[in-house]
């Protein structure tokens, strides 16, 4: 629906209802760093169940792993590891949720820790490690680029 908006002159000016805002308040704002705050608390989280599902799979499945193409020989000692920042990252990632500055730091020490962990097993599973890798690299930029969103 329109309505007409009468000018100087004789002809009617037509307005669509979309630019008429009567009572309804003023238009919803959202800033870009709430969007990618979340983003990264969801990626966060699949990150981090991801290196629970790697450490768990190190410990029990070690042919899935090729260990000799490892820059760190221990698969075992490498799957505790995955598993324990994992589950750090699990419950970093409801601070992030919450906007807490504790969520942010932590969220960035730990995706570039995770970063670390998976460069020193790349050989072991390369598709995975680089999937990982930057998943780990969005997550900081979500953090570090949006601090703003944070309080």
């Amino acid at each position: 629906m329109s309505q007409q908006v009468t000018q100087s002159s004789a002809r009617p000016m037509v307005v669509p209802d979309a630019q008429v805002r009567q009572d309804i308040g003023p238009a919803p704002t959202t800033s870009v760093g709430t969007g990618w705050a979340t983003f990264a608390g969801v990626l966060f989280m699949v990150a981090g169940l991801w290196n629970v599902v790697a450490g768990w799979a190190a410990l029990v499945r070690k042919e899935y792993f090729d260990e000799a193409s490892m820059l760190y020989h221990n698969l075992e000692v490498v799957g505790w590891v995955w598993i324990g920042i994992g589950a750090i990252q699990v419950l970093t990632s409801y601070l992030i949720f919450a906007r807490k500055t504790s969520g942010q730091v932590l969220g960035i020490v730990l995706a570039a820790l995770s970063m670390l962990v998976w460069f020193f097993t790349i050989g072991a599973y390369p598709v995975w490690a680089m999937m990982i890798v930057a998943i780990d690299a969005l997550i900081i930029y979500g953090l570090a680029a949006h601090d703003d969103v944070f309080e």
